[in-house]
């Protein structure tokens, strides 16, 4: 073989091998293409997918707020607004539990009057639980002991097992001259469990028809708890006849019903921050200091919640700090640390 020959042949080889080396970067080149416009075309899918539950999100909360304004608005004519009143009725027949019961309660008759509130009886003693319209620190006030002859108007409708209308309020707070406040007794089996409290503040109640509606809630607040008293006995009556599997049903179902409980009570205190300061909540998640726009009303809704929750709950979960990255932070817990 000639020395050309050679040589030609060793070009060929080398064309060859030069040739399957541009198909194979060829190759490398494209999959990698088709890999980033299918990143590129996912990652497009989940930020409209984000844009999109956003926009639903914002729907929701401007439908809440237009509900809600329209609730405490009166109809043409200056009269009461029986939707007002029925969306309470509704809200309350929708809690689960008899802490939602009594937290929706004291919600709705604030929409009715100006101020309002839920109060325990045990015995003599009258327990705070929740306040709407107060200023925060009733939220943490302790136990009022029950004295007949300062209670006012509370201690009227314990007495009289019936709701009481009046001027004289001292228990709770005090009120200009003129202004009402009535409590109404929330009865279980006959007897007193709690109390609702209302009164038109220092700005007034809507109209002067409050008193009625107010009484209206409390009425149907109480049948509720009676009815969830009543299922809660019924469940445990039909493990009684095993004193075993009955004591480790009502066990599992206590720590079940308490971590439900505190998780839905957790919903419900980080929905309100959500709901009534959307625009600090969008400017927090968009500037990274959600933590510092948020930190009075996450205070003040974190005590709420180790006010209500055992302590027990709250050492297998934190369901708070749980809903406050799920709901406010978007999942990104960053959000809340503070800088």
């Amino acid at each position: 073989m000639t020395f050309d020959d050679t040589l030609s042949r060793a070009l060929e080889a080398l064309n060859d091998r030069l040739a399957a080396g541009v198909r194979v970067a060829a190759d490398e080149i494209a999959g990698a293409a088709r890999g980033e416009r299918e990143r590129i075309a996912a990652e497009r899918d989940r930020i409209a997918a984000e844009r999109d539950e956003l926009a639903t999100e914002r729907d929701r909360a401007a439908a809440d707020r237009d509900r809600l304004a329209a609730l405490s608005m009166p109809p043409p004519g200056g009269g009461p607004s029986i939707g007002r009143t029925l969306e309470g009725v509704r809200a309350i027949g929708a809690a689960h539990s008899l802490a939602e019961v009594l937290d929706t309660l004291a919600a709705a008759a604030a929409h009715e009057a100006s101020r309002a509130a839920v109060l325990l009886v045990r015995g003599e003693a009258i327990t705070p639980w929740r306040f709407v319209g107060f200023p925060q620190s009733f939220d943490a006030a302790p136990a009022i002991h029950v004295a007949r002859h300062e209670a006012g108007v509370v201690a009227e409708a314990l007495a009289a097992g019936a709701p009481r209308c009046g001027l004289n309020a001292p228990l709770v707070a005090s009120l200009p001259e003129g202004a009402r406040a009535m409590a109404a007794p929330l009865t279980v089996g006959g007897q007193p469990v709690a109390v609702l409290y209302a009164d038109e503040g220092f700005d007034g109640a809507p109209d002067a028809g409050w008193p009625d509606r107010v009484e209206i809630l409390a009425r149907f607040g109480a049948r509720c708890l009676e009815a969830i008293t009543a299922f809660r006995a019924a469940q445990l009556g039909r493990t009684s006849a095993d004193p075993i599997r009955s004591r480790a049903a009502r066990s599992v179902a206590d720590s079940s019903d308490a971590d439900a409980a505190a998780h839905r009570y957790a919903r419900l205190l980080v929905a309100e921050i959500k709901l009534y300061h959307e625009p600090e909540v969008v400017a927090g998640r968009r500037e990274r200091d959600l933590a510092t726009r948020l930190g009075a009303e996450i205070a003040r809704a974190r005590a709420l919640y180790e006010q209500r929750v055992p302590p027990g709950v709250g050492r297998r979960h934190d369901y708070f700090h749980a809903e406050l990255v799920r709901t406010l932070a978007d999942g990104d817990a960053a959000l809340l640390e503070i800088a």
